[in-house]
């Protein structure tokens, strides 16, 4: 198993009432951003669930930075960005 790529996966067990979402989340460097240690990572969602990408990351410990909806409680470097640092790679859409 390669330790950089994660699978994140909705608990079925929860009482919530939710859909079943995956996302594949990969490593692809660690470094700085200012004084605050940060992390790129790639975001592979195999489902398309309304704020899968910043709910996962969330659940993995690692909130996305600048998400001051979901990470400002625990995520002291999104209170320092303007912007949430989400960004699309590629884009496909089936006509």
């Amino acid at each position: 198993t390669d330790p950089k790529l994660h699978t994140i996966q909705n608990d079925t067990t929860s009482p919530l009432d939710y859909k079943p979402a995956l996302t594949k989340i990969s490593v692809l460097w660690k470094g700085m951003m200012g004084e605050d240690p940060v992390t790129k990572v790639l975001f592979t969602p195999h489902t398309g669930r309304r704020h899968q990408l910043r709910l996962h990351a969330l659940a993995a410990g690692h909130p996305i930075v600048g998400d001051v909806t979901y990470a400002s409680a625990v995520d002291a470097i999104s209170q320092k960005r303007q912007r949430m640092c989400l960004h699309a790679h590629t884009l496909s859409i089936p006509l």
